[in-house]
This record gives C-alpha cells, structure tokens and sequence, in this order.
C-alpha cells in the first residue's frame, strides 16, 4: 500500500503527496468504511428478520452470523484506531 501520510507521533502527520491525492485516497477509505457500515446493517436486518419468522436453523443463518461477526471485526479496527465509535 502507498501511504498517503505519515505518522510521526501520536499529534504529528505529514503529507506524503499532494493534497488532491489525500484527498482523493481520504474519500476513498470514507466510501469504503460506508460501504462495511451498510453492508453491517442489512445482515443485522437479515438476522432480525431470520429469527422473527424462527429461521434462525441452518446454513444460511449460520452465514449471516459469519458474515457479521467479519463485518463487526473490521468496523472494531476502524475503531481502534479512532475512525469510527460505530462498533
């Protein structure tokens, strides 16, 4: 991967492009974390959905825990280093 800043401490970025770049690779791990929360809460919606009609047996409701369970792992990175509280 080709950062796009580096970090010299904890308060201390620098800019390893230009600006447009940042921005560009910014807004592009926006639509991506956008796109996990999304994604987050349609399986969420189908698990809900899944136990009020007692479906909540099988290969398909154990794929849909599977499923969150990654998403939720991805979205506690984003946490842990500081980009998200959604998880």
């Amino acid at each position: 991967m080709k950062r796009a800043t580096e970090r010299k401490d904890k308060d201390e970025v620098t800019l390893l492009c230009s600006g447009q770049e940042a921005w560009m690779k910014l807004a592009s791990y926006e639509d991506a974390h956008e796109a996990v929360l999304k994604e987050y809460d349609r399986v969420s919606e189908q698990i809900s959905q899944a136990k009020a009609q007692g479906r909540m047996r099988g290969v398909t409701a154990n794929q849909l825990i599977a499923q969150k369970m990654s998403l939720q792992n991805v979205l506690s990175y984003f946490k842990r280093f500081g980009v998200d509280d959604y998880a």
